[in-house]
């Protein structure tokens, strides 16, 4: 009778055991998605090819700064407490971020990175992915190990964007 008993219970946690194993495995990505960091892009936004430079912080500080095409060369948006501000060659503009449209590039950036850091994303069904919904389009953000962006994809906008040299900022 006590033999019965330990095999069954050997039974229930080797079971119980496979079961959190395999849950953690396919519930989330590899690691939780860095709130703090710097990384360069290279973006198809309808039509257009864009590069430049990104950087979001917990704080909701958002900066995306351009460096092609060329006529948009020293462009950057920083969005910051429910305000925008423009700015190239030292002159700066401040607005609410209602004056930029809302599938606007860096607008999408910015909306892609606050979701995923106030937890409002899913588990894509690519390894290492979020699913989230951007301006009524759904879009995909893979990460790395680490949880540092590697490529947003938003296929209804028409935007792609690659991310490389990404690095965390700040303390956690």
């Amino acid at each position: 009778m006590v033999g019965r008993i330990l095999k069954l219970l050997c039974v229930f946690f080797s079971v119980l055991a496979v079961l959190l194993c395999g849950c953690d495995k396919h519930g989330k990505p590899g690691a939780e998605p860095a709130a703090d960091f710097s990384a360069d892009f290279s973006a198809e936004y309808q039509g257009l090819e864009l590069a430049g430079r990104l950087t979001n912080t917990r704080q909701g500080v958002c900066s995306v700064s351009l460096s092609a095409p060329e006529t948009l060369d020293g462009v950057c948006f920083r969005f910051r407490e429910n305000g925008l501000e423009i700015c190239r060659d030292g002159v700066k503009a401040e607005a609410g971020e209602a004056y930029l449209p809302a599938a606007s590039f860096p607008r999408l950036l910015r909306d892609a990175f606050r979701q995923t850091a106030e937890g409002k994303t899913t588990p894509a069904k690519e390894a290492d992915a979020l699913a989230l919904t951007l301006d009524g389009c759904d879009g995909t953000l893979t990460l790395d190990g680490d949880g540092l962006p590697l490529r947003l994809s938003v296929p209804d906008a028409r935007c792609s964007v690659e991310f490389k040299n990404c690095e965390k900022i700040g303390t956690p």
